[in-house]
């Protein structure tokens, strides 16, 4: 039984680590505050109220030098990232401090840009966006991706593709990620395989990393799973952004799931996101690209903030889903030129 004048002090602890197997981790958080000593009243001890103000950075010099902000609580296949709060009860000489201990997590909570005024206006009002065609402002564009596609015995031709995503590219774990996809062909025959809802193979997954020769573990290993957490609903986009003879504008959007970890990285940890597109795919069609490796990826900021206004569904009733089932937990990367991109061979997509 714990008497009050066996008290010397009482302190708070905050630690949090980092955590591959029950032997092979790293503490980059370790703060303590003392909140009571024998100079302080001792009827404090009946309600002793604190507050602990929380770093923004954690260090571990034999796993980076540098400090780094602090990461997301986080339980993957890889890692494990946990903090802890202890309350230590430290007594006299010889006699063993007495510690309580409460796991709990930690979530970062940054707030992104504003939208421009025509993506704010459709977030406040509901409202269908504006296509980056009005809205230039509104919308990221990513590198337009070519291939050389051949329907049945005809010449080849180059299909164009093209990303769109609403600005910024960071969104709140509890809305969806608002899309535009454009395609480009001059052979009208090969745009009509395309121009339906549902078509293009669109998805979000999660890519978490480690490179273990520093802290964790010494080697030289660097390993990464990839996970899907999201498929997009697809339809084609309204005129006037469907205009166009040599082209096919679609609509999209990924559907965020709240229980998503936030993004991350911790030196060479990481915990990212990216919008990922599968090569077009349509009966007599074959192109030069690999049927399973992404067309186009990007990478995009997931947050646990809750924004308003922010992107809500404006999928009309025809917009359809890809069906997708994961074969096994983890998909490839597979290297082209100086950028590596998702091998999605495991992940089955169907209509």
């Amino acid at each position: 039984m714990l008497e009050k004048n066996d008290f010397k002090q009482i302190s708070l602890k905050i630690t949090g680590t980092l955590r591959r197997t029950f032997r092979e981790q790293a503490t980059f958080l370790d703060e303590s505050t003392l909140i009571w000593t024998p100079k302080d009243d001792h009827n404090a001890l009946q309600n002793l109220p604190f507050s602990v103000p929380l770093p923004t950075n954690g260090r571990n010099k034999e796993y980076q030098s540098s400090p780094f902000p602090l990461p997301n609580s986080f339980s993957g296949d890889q890692l494990t990232v946990t903090y802890a709060l202890s309350l230590v009860i430290s007594r006299g000489v010889l006699r063993p401090a007495v510690t309580l201990r409460s796991s709990f997590n930690y979530v970062q909570m940054p707030m992104p840009h504003p939208p421009s005024p025509l993506m704010l206006r459709a977030y406040t009002e509901r409202t269908p966006l504006s296509g980056p065609a009005v809205d230039g402002d509104g919308w990221f564009k990513s590198p337009v991706s070519e291939v050389s596609a051949t329907l049945y015995s005809e010449p080849p031709r180059t299909l164009e593709t093209t990303l769109y995503l609403a600005l910024p590219r960071m969104y709140s774990r509890t809305s969806y990620i608002p899309i535009r996809l454009m395609l480009k062909c001059s052979d009208s025959h090969v745009l009509d395989l395309f121009s339906k809802p549902g078509i293009p193979r669109l998805c979000l997954v999660r890519r978490e990393s480690i490179r273990l020769n520093r802290g964790i573990i010494k080697s030289d290993e660097k390993t990464s799973d990839i996970r899907l957490v999201g498929v997009a609903k697809t339809w084609l986009a309204p005129k006037p952004e469907n205009d166009k003879d040599d082209v096919v504008m679609f609509c999209a959007e990924i559907p965020l799931n709240p229980n998503l970890i936030p993004n991350f990285a911790v030196g060479e940890l990481s915990v990212k996101y990216y919008v990922v597109l599968l090569p077009w795919l349509a009966p007599g069609l074959s192109t030069s690209a690999a049927p399973n490796v992404a067309l186009i990826q990007q990478e995009v900021d997931i947050i646990a903030t809750p924004l308003s206004p922010s992107p809500v569904s404006s999928a009309p009733p025809q917009a359809i889903v890809h069906d997708i089932t994961l074969d096994r937990w983890a998909a490839m990367a597979k290297r082209k030129g100086n950028e590596t991109f998702f091998d999605m061979r495991h992940l089955s997509f169907g209509r």
